[in-house]
Parts: C-alpha cells; sequence; structure tokens
C-alpha cells in the first residue's frame, strides 16, 4: 500500500502528520507519536545497513527505533574535512 512502512517489526502508516501503527494481533490501527521528524510520507522511506532511512529532496533521516526519534544525517555524519578547508 502506498505510505505504507515497516522497520523489519512493525508496520506503519504515514502520511503528512497523519501516522499509525498496526496491532498485527488485532489487525487495528493506532495512532504512532515521532520526534524529531512530525510530518512525512511512508513512500519516501527505505531500509539501508540496518536502518530506516526517510528522504525528501536532499533532506535525509534516520530512525532511532528504540525512542521513535527521528535525526537529520547531517546530523549524525559531518561532511569530511582535511584540516585545510577542503
Amino acid at each position: 500500500g502506498y505510505n505504507i512502512w515497516t522497520d523489519g517489526t512493525d508496520i506503519y502508516f504515514s502520511y503528512n502528520t497523519n501516522h499509525y501503527v498496526l496491532n498485527k494481533a488485532t489487525s487495528t490501527w493506532s495512532e504512532k507519536t515521532w520526534t524529531g521528524l512530525t510530518s512525512f510520507n511512508g513512500n519516501y522511506i527505505f531500509a539501508a545497513s540496518n536502518k530506516i532511512i526517510y528522504y525528501s529532496g536532499s533532506n535525509y533521516y534516520t530512525l532511532d527505533e528504540s525512542t521513535s526519534t527521528w535525526s537529520s544525517l547531517s546530523s549524525v555524519f559531518k561532511p569530511y574535512s582535511n584540516g585545510n578547508g577542503s
């Protein structure tokens, strides 16, 4: 389905500020709250190297599943510098 994604354990629906997690035992959806990034669409989420990544244009975010927190990859990965400004 469109905007449905998984972290490998749970199944989510995310569209703008509407986020839900599926209870697989009862087949019901309940609201899900994220921190750090609250408006996004599930169709822009993918898994890479055991990480959940969201991208929009040139902005990339990674999910800390233990805290339900999205962090900008620019704050996780710092640009390479050789010490002379290049």
